[in-house]
């Protein structure tokens, strides 16, 4: 920006004030240019994906699109994938490490949550196999709350608003509080919605999404049988 020429700062103020203008207006742009860089770097570096989603030959992460929020049904009955393939057993080291951010935990969380849907079910299916066989007292109280709740619906036809109901409803709540009491139904589920919660949060965050498949032929582990063809 030139100030050698008259305009009308410069005709309404002395040259030192419009001098010193100048450098203020020039010393705030090149501030905020630093600023603005600086953010885009550090940006960059936290949405960096150290498992490669979405990454571009520059290394910069491509837009990602979210898929967890628009699972569908169709999406929940997926079959699991090979367990081979989801543990990624044959390269530990290539195929897991810790997010370089909070965007790349969001984006690896998110796609091996979508891709492997099926088996992280299945884990937090025996999970809570697990839990309940530890405490099979709480499994029973769970399929006797069941069928007290059953026995209060009935047929799905009766007068909410009927005497009936309300007694049926009375009753099925004391001994909804007794059997949980006494059965501990709600310390076993809480134990296997924590347990189920901390496993898949940390595999799927841990979990390259860029980790190899599993490889009979070049895989530490593979067979006997496929050494010699």
């Amino acid at each position: 920006m030139g100030f050698d020429k008259p305009n009308p700062i410069s005709l309404g103020l002395p040259a030192e004030h419009v001098s010193k203008w100048a450098v203020d207006t020039h010393a705030l742009e090149r501030h905020v240019a630093r600023m603005n860089a600086a953010n885009a770097a550090q940006r960059d570096g936290a949405a960096r994906s150290a498992g490669g989603a979405g990454q571009g030959a520059d290394g910069r992460l491509r837009p990602y699109a979210y898929k967890m929020p628009y699972v569908t049904v169709n999406d929940l009955k997926k079959r699991s994938k090979g367990w081979r393939e989801f543990l990624c057993t044959d390269f530990l080291s290539k195929s897991y490490g810790f997010p370089r951010g909070y965007v790349d935990a969001k984006r690896r969380l998110d796609s091996n949550a979508f891709e492997y849907l099926g088996n992280y079910r299945a884990v937090v299916f025996f999970i809570f196999a697990a839990v309940l066989y530890n405490k099979p007292l709480a499994l029973v109280g769970g399929l006797a709350l069941v069928r007290v709740w059953d026995w209060v619906e009935g047929d799905g036809h009766e007068d909410r608003e009927g005497a009936m109901y309300r007694f049926k409803y009375l009753v099925a709540w004391i001994l909804s509080w007794a059997v949980m009491f006494y059965s501990n139904v709600t310390l076993a589920a809480s134990y296997g919605c924590l347990i189920s919660t901390a496993v898949c949060v940390v595999h799927g965050v841990m979990r390259r999404t860029d980790a190899p498949k599993p490889c009979f032929r070049s895989s530490p582990r593979r067979r006997e049988a496929d050494l010699g063809g």
